[in-house]
């Protein structure tokens, strides 16, 4: 049977209450007020956006495969939209060249997705630092 994006989203949010941000973090195991937490609130808002539901909704324990499959666009990902909605959540680039894993057959939860974009972001070392 065919469903609409809004009968996906109304399955995905049955007996699920919103979730503030801060309970979101700390289910990721992030501090409040840091560029994880910035970095982490993006990522959330960016799986909702993709999905088409309010990013409150969105736990740290949903999982493609898994529970976000039942939201529209993530029956059939396109991670570059993904990706996309990352960086404009984040009002700037993902690194060039890096990408957020597709996970396959692997299983992976928000909180991977958070963490991974957080490795993504952070500074390398440059050339200079290496010169020692």
């Amino acid at each position: 049977m065919f469903k609409t994006a809004h009968h996906k989203v109304d399955d995905f949010r049955q007996g699920r209450i919103r979730q503030a941000d801060e309970e979101f973090l700390q289910d990721c195991q992030i501090c409040s007020g840091t560029e994880a937490a910035r970095i982490g609130l993006a990522v959330r808002r960016a799986v909702g956006g993709v999905g088409l539901v309010d990013p409150l909704f969105v736990r740290a324990d949903d999982s493609y495969p898994g529970t976000l499959e039942r939201l529209p666009l993530w029956d059939s990902m396109d991670w570059v939209a993904f990706e996309m909605e990352v960086e404009r959540e984040l009002g700037e680039p993902l690194p060039s060249g890096e990408h957020v894993p597709t996970p396959s057959a692997q299983r992976m939860t928000v909180r991977d997705l958070v963490e991974r974009v957080r490795e993504l972001m952070r500074p390398s070392p440059t050339r200079s630092e290496f010169r020692r």
